[in-house]
């Protein structure tokens, strides 16, 4: 089998005494950059000029027109802060033009720090960009006129922000580092010779066969395990790109029966403040997925299991000039994940969540848990120690207190559309599950052990 292979073939309302303390004397500080009534935006001087950036040739790579930025700021900066963190397609009226709108995105820290320190060194000040990405705060980092960097204030992220969705406590950056991972802690198989975690491990930077960028130089990719004293390599590269293959276009959660009950508590968990860690929405700006799938109730055509699902192709076919069957490549346009119900951050829910380490240590902080799929997999909490939905969420503390308390107030009914809203984002069998790619047959002969319909990806590329 040859390395890449998987390319090519193819989750009654009781109001509450107030609790709140007595009025103390506290500290007091006078305002020092900002006056009262005054928004500090209003202040500064704006200019409007362009960001115009040119290769070593003279050849403009980057431009945009009559962009909104503080007279003070250097050309430079302008440049910096148009091209990289202004959003939407240029030409289109989406695109940002106000320098007073923008919220830093974390992606890289260094480009966030220096630009930072630029602005500190210009203003000779002390200076603090805002992050946020798709909606989500992640504090904010402060450059200082010395160069140094004050990241004491970045929320749900390590220093270097970047998300790291893998396991409970947020620590893994990778697909193919979870797998390799897995392989060894779960099996006992060993893929110390995996070429991509070798070099990103070292350094490098590497795209694995699925399109899933490694970049050791500003990243920490974990290294794969050493071979096994008896067998050496174990698991041959060709099944970890397989793996990471199935895993990255693997199906999202559907949606179950519908009801009204349902769309309330939609409007509950919002209401209560779930939502604000809990982010029902998110926009992938480089889907390299094949396809999509979406499932939802329809007991007409789930002939089985009342769900049905439906398939997208999300690629093109390339002729590589080899006289091979054409290449299936991703699209690689963005899109949408709907009710993935999470912001990717780590959060301290307080004692209730707390697990103790191998080494003696605490840990305090974990992921957002997704919520899609969440009907289907009791029972809950990172640890598993919640039986029911109801339980998990009175478990909830620290940061999530107030929504906590929120949900312990409401009238039972309101309680259980929460939990009614909760139970209809479902998972489901593939092989047991009707689709526009295989819809079953229920009067064929043996139904439901023949004729059932399935979802089978590789219709697709056939």
């Amino acid at each position: 089998m040859q390395r890449g292979a998987a390319v090519n073939q193819d989750t009654a309302n009781q109001t509450r005494p107030s609790t709140t303390p007595p009025t103390a004397p506290g500290l007091e500080y006078e305002r020092f950059f900002t006056r009262e009534g005054m928004d500090p935006f209003d202040e500064v001087e704006w200019d409007l000029r362009s960001a115009v950036i040119g290769s070593e040739k003279g050849e403009v790579v980057f431009e945009q027109r009559d962009v909104e930025i503080p007279r003070f700021w250097s050309q430079q900066a302008t440049n910096i802060v148009v091209s990289k963190y202004f959003r939407g397609q240029i030409g289109t009226p989406d695109r940002e033009r106000f320098q007073r709108a923008v919220s830093i995105n974390p992606q890289y820290a260094e480009a966030h720090n220096d630009l930072a320190v630029t602005l500190a060194k210009q203003m000779k000040r002390p200076m603090t960009l805002k992050l946020a990405s798709k909606g989500v705060k992640f504090g904010s980092v402060t450059g200082n006129p010395d160069g140094s960097v004050d990241s004491s204030k970045v929320q749900g992220v390590d220093a270097d922000l970047r998300v790291k969705p893998f396991f409970a406590e947020g620590s893994t950056i990778s697909l193919r580092e979870f797998i390799v991972g897995a392989l060894h802690n779960e099996m006992g198989l060993e893929a110390s010779a995996d070429p991509d975690l070798l070099t990103a491990s070292a350094g490098g930077r590497v795209v694995t066969p699925s399109g899933m960028g490694l970049d050791g130089s500003k990243d920490k990719i974990s290294a794969p395990p050493a071979p096994d004293p008896d067998n050496s390599n174990e698991v041959d590269p060709a099944i970890v790109d397989h793996l990471e293959f199935y895993l990255l276009n693997y199906f999202k959660p559907g949606h179950g029966q519908p009801s009204a009950t349902a769309d309330h508590g939609r409007k509950v968990f919002a209401g209560a403040g779930c939502s604000s860690c809990h982010v029902a929405n998110l926009t992938i700006n480089h889907d390299r997925r094949v396809a999509d799938l979406e499932t939802i109730y329809d007991p007409t055509r789930g002939i089985f299991n009342s769900l049905f699902a439906t398939a997208t192709p999300l690629f093109h076919e390339v002729d590589d000039g080899t006289g091979l069957p054409h290449q299936k490549v991703p699209n690689g346009n963005s899109f949408v994940v709907t009710d993935v119900l999470t912001d990717f951050k780590r959060h301290d829910l307080g004692p209730n969540f707390y697990e103790r380490n191998w080494d003696g240590t605490m840990q305090t902080q974990f992921l957002t848990r997704p919520l899609w799929g969440v009907g289907s997999t009791g029972p809950y909490g990172h640890d598993g120690r919640s039986m029911t939905l109801n339980d998990v969420i009175l478990r909830h503390g620290g940061e999530a207190q107030a929504s906590r308390d929120k949900y312990a107030a409401l009238r039972a009914d309101e309680q259980i559309a929460l939990q009614t809203f909760l139970n209809s984002l479902v998972l489901f069998p593939p092989d047991d599950t009707a689709s526009n790619l295989d819809p079953g047959d229920p009067t064929k002969n043996g139904f439901p052990q023949f004729g059932h319909g399935s979802i089978k990806l590789t219709v697709l590329f056939n």
